[in-house]
């Protein structure tokens, strides 16, 4: 049996960057907090199998390689979907599709990468850092800097990155803003006390 190559080692924890990557492109796209939290949860689901995978020495590690892989695809269909429909309500459908793209292609060649290094060994150490690295610097740096550029053409109100307890919609102060601060159902409406009667006016006809 075969012991796995220490490098696998060094380079899988670089896929544990991509989580800022999903959580600014789901701000920017205006979807719920829980959508971003379950796309956040479904790209640690793909980098560990693919880690798992790495350090398994038998053909298993193609199981948790296909494991991997549909999360992967779960995430861009949950960008291509749910955050372009949240994209077209906010009117940055361009930028959007621009970012999510640019994104969802970049790490589609990340699973080529991983079958002919991590995986099957095809290719040599210096290649597997190189092909590996390539990709890294148009995933990580030049998705950050394109976010920069298209973030200066949106405007701020429009794209909901409000924190408050009742999620992503502007608070009250805000009333020139897209949502207005939710009521909750439950609380009971204050009921307006009676006015008091208005005083009599004493005239001269009835004092006489």
């Amino acid at each position: 049996m075969s012991t796995p190559n220490p490098k696998i080692i060094l380079t899988q924890p670089r896929f544990v960057g991509w989580t800022p990557l999903v959580l600014a492109i789901g701000l920017i796209s205006g979807v719920s907090w829980a959508n971003i939290i379950f796309n956040i949860a479904l790209t640690w689901i793909w980098v560990s199998s693919w880690l798992s995978g790495a350090l398994v020495a038998t053909t298993y590690k193609w199981g948790f390689f296909v494991f991997g892989t549909f999360a992967y695809f779960l995430l861009a269909a949950s960008l291509l979907t749910s955050g372009l429909t949240t994209a077209k309500r906010l009117n940055i459908t361009k930028s959007y599709l621009i970012l999510a793209g640019y994104l969802v292609f970049f790490w589609f060649l990340y699973p080529i990468a991983w079958g002919v290094d991590d995986g099957g060994n095809v290719i040599s150490v210096t290649s597997g850092f190189i092909y590996i690295g390539i990709l890294d610097l148009f995933t990580v740096p030049f998705f950050a800097f394109a976010v920069l550029f298209l973030i200066t053409k949106l405007e701020y109100r429009s794209l909901n990155l409000y924190f408050t307890q009742y999620g992503r919609v502007a608070p009250a102060e805000y009333p020139e803003g897209p949502a207005v601060e939710k009521v909750d159902p439950t609380a009971t409406p204050a009921v307006a006390e009676p006015a008091a009667p208005a005083p009599a006016v004493t005239t001269p006809e009835n004092t006489v």
